[in-house]
C-alpha cells in the first residue's frame, strides 16, 4: 500500500516539529525522528512508528487517523562504574520536560488536529552492559486526511 503524499507529509511534518521542539530543551542532546541502530549523543530522544488507527470524527470525504508512536528518552547510567542513581536523577528530570512538549503546542504546529502525549506507564529499561537507562513515552497525532 501506497500512502498519498498528503498523508505521508502530515505524518512526516508532525515529526519534525516533535523533532524541532524536543531539541529545544535543556539537557537534550540529540532527537531523531526514528530509532536508530546506534543511538546518538545522550541524552536523546527517538521515535518508533507504532500504528495508525482509523476513525471516522466527522462525515465527508476525509478519513482521520491516530498516528501513533513511541517515544524513548535515553540517558547514561552515570560515570565508569554506570551508576543506576545518576541515570536515574538524569531520567526523572527529562522525562517531565519531554512530556511538557504537547501541553505547550498541542497542534505541534499546525502539523495535525491533535496530540497526545503521554507515559506508557512501564518502569524504565536498564541496559547495564550498554551504559543505558531509558523511559518509554507515546505519542498519538489526529490527522485528517483525504
Amino acid at each position: 500500500m501506497t500512502l498519498q503524499p498528503t498523508a505521508q507529509s502530515s505524518v512526516e511534518l508532525i515529526e519534525q516539529q516533535f523533532v524541532d521542539r524536543v531539541l529545544e530543551l535543556d539537557g537534550i542532546k540529540s532527537a531523531l525522528d526514528h530509532e536508530p541502530e546506534q543511538l546518538p549523543t545522550r541524552p536523546c530522544v527517538t521515535m518508533l512508528y507504532v500504528r495508525v488507527e482509523q476513525t471516522d470524527v466527522a462525515t465527508g470525504p476525509s478519513t482521520d487517523n491516530w498516528w501513533e508512536w513511541r517515544v524513548n528518552v535515553y540517558v547514561d547510567l552515570g560515570g565508569k562504574t554506570r551508576d543506576y542513581r545518576d541515570g536515574q536523577i538524569v531520567l526523572k528530570r527529562l522525562v517531565p520536560s519531554v512530556l511538557s512538549i504537547v501541553r505547550s503546542a498541542q497542534d505541534l504546529g499546525d502539523s495535525c488536529l491533535r496530540a497526545e502525549f503521554n507515559d506508557v506507564e512501564e518502569e524504565p529499561t536498564f541496559d547495564h552492559d550498554a551504559g543505558l537507562i531509558w523511559k518509554s513515552l507515546r505519542l498519538r497525532a489526529l490527522v485528517e486526511e483525504t
